[in-house]
């Protein structure tokens, strides 16, 4: 099989045991084809997360606490 690019992903939630299961799960269940490079629960460090660790998706959680994942 030709070389998977890896995608890389930030995570922002507020329910550190989920972020936690997703950092294990993720690149397990792709063989190493998708890497958390960073999370935060802090939905206001989510842009300065995005912009240190350049990644090429952000999965954020929309129902967090004010001021929200929106």
């Amino acid at each position: 099989m030709p070389d998977v690019p890896t995608i890389r992903l930030v995570v922002v939630d507020d329910h550190p045991l989920f972020v936690r299961g997703l950092e294990l799960l993720l690149p397990a269940t792709t063989d190493k084809r998708v890497e958390v490079v960073g999370s935060t629960g802090d939905a206001p460090a989510a842009a300065s997360l995005v912009s240190r660790c350049h990644p090429d998706l952000a999965l954020v959680d929309l129902h967090m606490p004010p001021p929200g994942g929106v």
